[in-house]
């Protein structure tokens, strides 16, 4: 799960569009996602512009083309409801998948996976695991999920 990276202002919310800090950011967690080894093989995002631009400039960190990226309006909208069913389809041999979206939705459903609170800054990317059949049935094991680690884009980190 990976929260877009900082974003400055806009007259509207879904046009939103990374600062600087925000591509700093952006790059700093792609890199620490590369030197992990937690490429992803599907991406499932938000269609913001913020969220479109994270994953561009996280992918290109990760030194892997030909990642498919699936944008929903839905995850925009009600991510933590939406990501279950924007899941359904993910090929049951795809081992890891990223979900980009924002918070509070981000956060509640990381928290509500692992069972414990967790806090995701701009640019934060919570490394979670679980054994489970499909995505869409994993994404509903509320509190069976490991928290392996949570990634920072932020230079202090």
């Amino acid at each position: 799960m990976l929260r877009h990276a900082h974003a400055g202002h806009a007259s509207e919310d879904h046009a939103r569009r990374l600062d600087e800090r925000g591509r700093d950011e952006a790059r700093r967690v792609g890199e620490r996602l590369y030197q992990r080894g937690w490429v992803p093989e599907m991406v499932l995002a938000s269609d913001s512009a913020r969220t479109r631009e994270t994953w561009k400039i996280v992918a290109a960190e990760l030194h892997r083309s030909g990642v498919e990226a699936r944008f929903s309006r839905s995850l925009y909208t009600s991510g933590r409801a939406a990501l279950p069913e924007a899941a359904s389809d993910i090929d049951i041999g795809m081992h890891t998948a990223m979900a980009i979206g924002h918070n509070p939705d981000f956060e509640e459903l990381c928290s509500v996976l692992c069972g414990h609170t967790i806090t995701l800054a701009p640019a934060n990317a919570a490394l979670l695991t679980v054994d489970a059949a499909a995505w869409d049935e994993a994404l509903v094991l509320d509190g069976s999920w490991q928290l392996e680690d949570i990634l920072h884009g932020n230079a202090d980190d």
